[in-house]
């Protein structure tokens, strides 16, 4: 499994099936050699983007899928709708 261990974070899935209107954790390549991170809920999966929805404050937008390339279902006790 591809995933991240932090207390803040209960865990992550990764998998082929369809993940939107979930909150994904997604990552960004970043110079140092490490990843850029965000949470967000995951409405749309395009071939060039991710629709997300932000909470708070409330907006929708995208993010390039060429910048960030993974999306990982976050999975507990912290994604309860």
């Amino acid at each position: 499994e591809d995933g991240i261990r932090d207390v803040a974070v209960t865990g992550v899935q990764t998998c082929a099936l369809p993940i939107w209107d979930q909150d994904v954790l997604l990552l960004s390549p970043v110079r140092e050699g490490g990843f850029a991170a965000v949470v967000r809920r995951l409405t749309q999966a395009g071939e060039t983007s991710w629709a997300v929805h932000q909470y708070n404050p409330a907006k929708d937008y995208e993010l390039p899928r060429s910048e960030w390339q993974r999306a990982h279902v976050v999975v507990g006790r912290f994604n309860r709708r």
